[in-house]
């Protein structure tokens, strides 16, 4: 047998349609949700000057796993007012469509 699967390319297809075959206001919900939770936990970076925007988020790695996929998923989050968290949360994402945390890192600036 010969292994042609290329994982690689797999990556980067589901990375560009991810919203495809998830639930992008869920996964939102679920980010606003785990910000909110560990924003005390966030370093804040003063003297910053982000530009206030609305919530984001981008899937930006598919790592494909044996029992699912382990993604990143980038977010930018406003919070407390006129500050924004921003960072990455790790999941894994089995392949019965459970999503489950691993861990999440992030800072929070001050906003314009």
């Amino acid at each position: 047998m010969k292994n042609i699967f290329e994982t690689q390319k797999f990556e980067a297809l589901l990375v560009a349609r991810w919203s495809d075959f998830i639930n992008a206001q869920a996964l939102l919900d679920t980010i606003r949700e785990l910000v909110e939770k560990n924003k005390s936990s966030f370093d804040f970076i003063p003297n910053t000057n982000y530009k206030q925007k609305g919530a984001q988020i981008m899937v930006s790695r598919f790592n494909y796993q044996k029992q699912g996929f382990i993604i990143w998923v980038d977010f930018l989050m406003p919070i407390d007012g006129k500050k924004v968290a921003v960072g990455t949360a790790e999941f894994f994402l089995s392949t019965t469509g459970i999503l489950s945390l691993s861990k999440i890192l992030g800072n929070t600036y001050d906003c314009i």
